[in-house]
């Protein structure tokens, strides 16, 4: 049990108690009331009884002396006469405490006021007899007859009046002992009915908090968006999908789609759009998967979670083979292929899937989904639209990526980075104006490890960050040390890393490292690849203007492979433009290479950019290259990536013979 529900529990139990705490509370209340009434009739009909007794005993021998008794019973009705005086007093006494509003107050019983009147007419007119009757008793002893007569008409009003008494007694008893049976009759209904009311309320609440509790479990276990469950959930669909693949002998598939470019469409279309069209993607999946042609015949049951932005995970249980999960992600893509409308706009959208089998190879369950993501990520670098298995062969590379992840996170403690420097040269003078910044990884047992297999993994993992920075502070503090040694270069070219950009405080930490240094801001060049800026979108522009506006130079590194439009790069704060080296190669050789760099050059120039063609490794190339007009060439050409030491020796080297 939870321990909200064990303190809702006690809490409810508390209340129940004290409820029935109360109820006994005022069950005594009313009994002990009922005590005092029962008490007081008793000593009433008691002293009334004996007054009655005492006064006919009384009466009785005053009879007998009317007729002639002796002397003795004279003394004997006096003996009687002060018995009953006694009972009097004692009655007026309880008569007298029924008119204290004190005992009204104490019993709770109202009496009414011509009750109440009866009783204090009838209390004067006995103590006014009693008076008569003591003087009467003198009279009595002296044995004068003549008074017999008057003594005997006292005792009968007297007794009459103790007659009426008792009636008014009885009326008042009956009315107080009836009052308070409504009354407790009254408490217990109330009390009854606060108790049912308090346990209808608990009832109510106890419903209301179990749909309260649901409701709270059904947002923390599914997708507000798109109503469908979120990570948290399928990853307990997937341990049910094990146990149910244990008990029955089957197996199943985990399948992650990717939307391909949504970031372009939030950038491109907004927000609200991207939302919109996730919620009709996770619509067009569900009903594809319930659909009544071949998927239903592939499969026993799935299940489709959002786990991501753009991510979608769908469970594939009976499943046979990586062949038939195959088929249902081209069933899926089909159906997906087809246009979506949001409001004026017509969309078409693509989808990457990275699909693992259970059991595979004896690995434990939860790794499905880093299997699963490894399979998407290498569909993602296959082109796109596409899907990938992750087989024994991926496991294995999969496999090696984490030991380099790990390895990787220990390279920067461990001072296994240096940095090389390549030299960039004007084709107008052939003298050296910057040099681009590059890393190399000496790992201890590999050996040298190319950075175009490790920054990938950097930025996977989240190391790239910290990378980043050293490269900046270290680029900076070798800049700075050359110019103590009399060479001061006009620029250092260094890489930034889409995964930099989206860091807060990134041009905060910059500026620190520059102002350090000692470096001039416009001395260094950012380099910022086109597919980044495709990619990131607004969030690129942004970082490139806060750049700019800090005083450093920007450039598109690997220009024309990623497809920018005209439009965008007129608006891009860039100074320079590097055509990739792919262009390069076969520049020579292949005219379509030759004209995109020719256009490439010519479209640069008309916005007043420069332009720089990396990897120049013939002369040909060169000539080419000076007859297009390209402003600055990089490649092994000229020069390899060199240490510090060396490149401080080829640059002083080319300063005294630039040819």
């Amino acid at each position: 049990m939870s321990k909200s529900k064990r303190q809702y529990l006690l809490s409810l139990s508390g209340l129940y108690f004290a409820l029935f705490a109360l109820l006994g509370l005022a069950l005594i209340l009313s009994a002990m009331t009922w005590k005092v009434l029962y008490a007081t009739s008793l000593d009433i009909n008691k002293h009334i009884y004996a007054a009655q007794l005492n006064l006919t005993q009384g009466h009785l021998m005053l009879e007998k002396k009317l007729h002639g008794a002796d002397e003795i019973a004279a003394s004997q009705v006096w003996l009687n006469f002060e018995s009953a005086q006694t009972s009097i007093n004692q009655l007026i006494a309880i008569l007298n405490r029924f008119n204290r509003v004190s005992f009204v107050k104490t019993t709770n019983t109202h009496i009414p006021i011509n009750l109440l009147l009866n009783i204090n007419k009838k209390i004067t007119q006995l103590e006014t007899k009693t008076n008569k009757l003591s003087r009467g008793k003198r009279s009595i002893k002296s044995s004068a007859p003549e008074y017999d007569v008057q003594y005997n008409q006292h005792f009968t009003e007297i007794l009459a009046d103790i007659r009426f008494a008792k009636h008014i007694l009885d009326k008042i008893i009956n009315h107080a002992m009836e009052r308070q049976f409504r009354l407790q009759l009254l408490t217990l209904s109330f009390w009854i009915c606060l108790l049912l009311a308090t346990v209808s309320a608990s009832i109510y609440l106890e419903k209301k908090r179990n749909q309260v509790i649901k409701k709270m479990e059904y947002l923390v276990y599914h997708d507000q968006l798109t109503d469908l469950p979120n990570r948290q959930q399928a990853e307990n669909l997937l341990n049910q999908a094990v146990a149910s693949s244990k008990q029955y002998k089957h197996k199943f598939a985990l399948m992650i789609l990717d939307i391909n470019n949504f970031r372009f469409i939030n950038d491109n279309f907004g927000r609200k759009k991207g939302d919109q069209l996730l919620r009709l993607i996770a619509e067009r999946l569900k009903i594809c998967l319930k659909k009544d042609d071949i998927i239903p015949k592939i499969i026993n049951k799935s299940s489709i979670s959002r786990i991501d932005g753009d991510k979608f995970s769908i469970i594939l249980e009976g499943i046979n083979d990586f062949h038939d999960a195959g088929l249902i992600y081209q069933h899926l893509r089909k159906d997906i292929g087809s246009p979506f409308l949001l409001g004026n706009d017509e969309l078409n959208i693509t989808l990457s899937a990275g699909i693992s089998m259970y059991p595979f190879i004896k690995q434990p369950s939860h790794h499905l989904f880093s299997f699963s993501e490894a399979a998407l990520k290498k569909a993602k670098h296959a082109g796109r639209n596409s899907s990938q298995y992750y087989t024994k062969e991926l496991y294995k590379e999969h496999t090696s990526l984490l030991l380099l992840e790990h390895d990787l996170s220990l390279a920067l403690e461990y001072n296994q980075f240096s940095l090389v420097y390549q030299p960039q040269v004007s084709l107008t003078h052939m003298t050296v104006v910057g040099a681009e910044v590059l890393i190399r990884w000496n790992h201890p047992i590999k050996g040298f490890i190319s950075p175009d297999k490790f920054i990938p993994v950097a930025e996977h993992g989240g190391q790239i960050a910290a990378i980043g920075k050293w490269i900046i502070q270290k680029s900076c503090e070798q800049w700075a040390d050359w110019a103590n040694q009399g060479v001061q270069l006009p620029k250092l070219a260094i890489n930034l890393s889409s995964t930099q950009l989206n860091k807060a405080n990134l041009i905060e930490d910059i500026n620190k490292i520059v102002a350090n240094s000692g470096i001039m801001r416009e001395c260094i060049e950012f380099e910022i690849t086109e597919t980044s800026i495709m990619q990131e979108g607004i969030v690129v522009n942004n970082f490139l203007r806060d750049l700019k506006h800090a005083g450093y130079r920007l450039s598109i590194d690997d220009f024309g492979t990623g497809y920018s439009s005209l439009e965008r790069l007129k608006k891009l704060p860039v100074e320079l433009l590097k055509i990739d080296k792919s262009f390069i190669d076969d520049l020579a050789e292949n005219s379509e290479d030759y004209f995109i760099v020719k256009a490439i050059i010519s479209l640069a120039h008309s916005l007043n950019l420069l332009v720089l063609a990396e990897g120049v490794e013939t002369t040909q190339q060169l000539n080419i290259l000076k007859e297009l007009n390209c402003d600055i060439i990089q490649g092994y050409l000229f020069s390899q990536p060199l240490s510090s030491v060396d490149f401080l020796a080829f640059i002083t080297k080319k300063a005294s013979n630039p040819e």
